[in-house]
């Protein structure tokens, strides 16, 4: 999945099938799932289950463009 800023938001673009249905999946579980950059234990941003409105994660930023990946919590 990839972070895209487009003005003053951040938008997820999901590249795979697998991500849409753990998204999916996730609802009902937890609202806001968190997302991680590669490698990183710390989540990077989160993206809302049903929404799929994207905030960044407390001292966060994205210049332009970022992969992220999806944890198991």
């Amino acid at each position: 999945m990839k972070l895209v800023r487009h003005s003053a938001q951040v938008v997820a673009i999901i590249e795979r099938g697998w991500e849409k249905a753990y998204l999916l999946s996730q609802r009902g579980k937890q609202a806001w799932v968190p997302m991680f950059l590669v490698g990183e234990a710390r989540p990077f941003a989160e993206i809302h289950s049903a929404t799929r409105q994207v905030r960044l994660c407390e001292g966060r930023e994205l210049a332009e463009e970022q992969s992220v990946v999806f944890h198991d919590v």
